[in-house]
């Protein structure tokens, strides 16, 4: 959580208002006086601590990795097996694909559908701050078990394919 914080130093009594992960001085003592946003400071110390150890920026490579492959594998089962649902922008980071789908269909059937057979997908317009230009469905590719993305897919692509997915005209 980055915001700007302002404060005086405890120890060597310096000013400073910064853009930070947590409110800490170049002396690295808290500051006294910073507003919270509702982060606990030993909560912002613990997330300050594990992001300045030697082995965070290691772990950040193996992980940014291990997802874009994770995001790879899930856009090739969309290509093969739901063309209907197109990604119209690949993320080069993330947790999420947003599939735009066919105008017309109907979200809540479709996530229905697609629940009924094992598949668990996000309505796209519970995560637009206002109405969606068109129907999206969040996937996420970040879960335990990458080699379901084929099946899911193909539950997904089945599921568009199906003229009960289509919203009544």
């Amino acid at each position: 959580v980055c915001r700007v914080l302002t404060g005086t130093c405890t120890t060597c009594q310096s000013s400073t208002s910064r853009v930070s992960v947590s409110a800490r001085c170049t002396c690295r003592t808290f500051f006294t006086g910073t507003r919270s946003m509702y982060v606990s400071g030993t909560l912002q110390a613990a997330a300050l601590d594990v992001v300045t150890q030697p082995g965070w920026q290691p772990h950040l490579r193996r992980t940014r990795e291990a997802l874009r492959g994770r995001r790879d594998l899930l856009l090739a089962g969309l290509r093969e097996h739901a063309p209907l649902a197109h990604v119209e922008h690949v993320p080069p980071g993330g947790l999420n694909l947003w599939a735009r789908l066919p105008d017309g269909t109907a979200i809540d059937r479709l996530v229905d559908r697609c629940s009924g057979e094992g598949l668990v997908i996000s309505p796209g317009a519970e995560w637009f701050p206002a109405k969606p230009s068109a129907p999206f469905v969040r996937l996420s590719y970040s879960g335990p078990n990458p080699s379901a993305f084929a099946a899911g897919a193909r539950i997904l692509g089945r599921a568009l394919e199906a003229g009960a997915v289509h919203a009544a005209h």
